[in-house]
């Protein structure tokens, strides 16, 4: 729902399309601040808390209301019910007995997001309806309660792999996708210039699908050759529903200058020319007759890429955030060629690397997500390493040898 000021709020509806209203009272009161996707997200995970309910034939609301909390063996039933699959939950919801073998199950983290989320509902839910002298008190007990039985974090560098763009991968980009190519799967110019303004925009600076969509024509400089990421939650000025925003800090990027002008060229001769995209500041907007000039959507852009992985089956693996990993494989290598990096000691190195790279990808300086993006170029070092000292020993063992 998008609101006058321009303000997105997400409200669960139940089955007569009205609003249910503790869990919109709870998005409107602690959801606030967030961002539309959070409140999907968070909403999402209460309809779990529900379907527990209906599962275990309890109401928490009246549970509160009468005075009560939940028992022990509720939380414990409820904490179970949390790390089940979607699967397993719809099979006890028709009512399917299974066996022990046959319940399907979710990851820790994914029982974590869950279980706190709901952990934070109840906890603002019993402090609203409990009849309770000291709901206060009662109500922190139960989120207690929850939270010890909640998943402690995992690192999640650990197991996930770390990615970058194949050499056959970038030819399509910049080779197959440029406009007037014969394997350029999109027909009219503005949607082959377009599409590849969005691809090279990601490839060359990491951004988020979320920031490339939310940009505006005020944020490319083709002068200084620099595209600006702005934060604008709620903006009144966009006229999307579900408004795709910006999850990390302000910054300037520097783009190649042949770049920043043909962006200019997009403006000046497909989009500028449509009487409808001079209603808003959207940068990239619909050339379809249906929607032309209204701006592109996240669900428009994640279609540019099911047609392009469809054109080319190479880039079945490609989606927006591989072009953020690339980049950051790409800048590891550009630092190696700036002026006296080579003279630096490796803890100049390292916090050149840091501080570059954050403001890089909008993160702050003591981010531990450079650790993340980098381990593709680490890893490359350390076996090249290794291979070099291999050479070394197998050297020293030949020279063994011969005397």
């Amino acid at each position: 729902m998008k609101l006058e000021t321009g303000e997105r709020i997400y409200l669960p509806l139940d089955e007569d399309g009205l609003p249910v209203f503790y869990p919109t009272y709870f998005v409107s009161r602690m959801l606030r601040s967030k961002t539309i996707n959070t409140q999907k997200n968070q909403l999402q995970e209460l309809r779990l808390l529900s379907r527990w309910e209906s599962e275990s034939k309890i109401s928490v609301e009246d549970r509160f209301k009468q005075g009560q909390s939940l028992t022990e063996s509720e939380i414990m039933s409820l904490v179970d019910f949390c790390g089940f699959s979607l699967g397993t939950v719809r099979k006890l919801e028709s009512g399917v007995s299974l066996m022990r073998d046959a319940y399907g199950y979710v990851n820790s983290n994914v029982k974590r997001m869950r279980l706190t989320v709901i952990r934070n509902y109840l906890e603002f839910l019993c402090k609203q309806v409990s009849t309770d002298p000291n709901r206060g008190v009662e109500a922190k007990k139960l989120a207690s309660a929850l939270k010890s039985y909640t998943p402690k974090g995992r690192n999640h560098f650990v197991h996930k792999e770390e990615k970058k763009l194949t050499e056959d991968q970038i030819e399509v980009v910049e080779k197959h996708l440029l406009p007037g190519s014969p394997e350029n799967p999109f027909k009219s110019d503005a949607l082959q210039l377009r599409n590849m303004l969005m691809l090279h925009l990601m490839f060359e600076t990491g951004v988020r699908l979320g920031e490339l969509m939310g940009l505006h024509v005020e944020d490319i400089d083709v002068y200084e050759s620099l595209l600006k990421i702005r934060r604008r939650h709620h903006d009144p000025r966009d006229p999307r529903k579900h408004q795709p925003l910006a999850k990390t800090k302000e910054r300037d990027i520097p783009i190649p200058s042949d770049l920043a002008e043909l962006i200019e060229f997009y403006l000046s001769e497909f989009r500028g020319r449509i009487k409808a995209a001079r209603r808003h500041p959207i940068l990239f907007v619909g050339h379809h007759k249906k929607g032309e000039g209204e701006p592109l959507s996240l669900e428009g852009a994640n279609y540019v890429m099911k047609k392009i992985r469809e054109a080319f089956p190479v880039m079945a693996s490609v989606h927006p955030h591989l072009m953020r990993h690339h980049m950051n494989y790409r800048f590891s290598k550009m630092l190696e060629n700036i002026e006296g990096w080579d003279e630096m000691t490796p803890e100049e190195k390292a916090n050149f690397d840091s501080q570059t790279r954050a403001n890089l990808m909008g993160w702050s300086e003591n981010s531990s997500m450079q650790q993340y993006y980098n381990r593709r170029y680490n890893r490359e070092l350390m076996e090249s390493a290794m291979r070099k000292r291999a050479k070394l020993q197998s050297g020293i063992s030949k020279g063994v040898e011969r005397r």
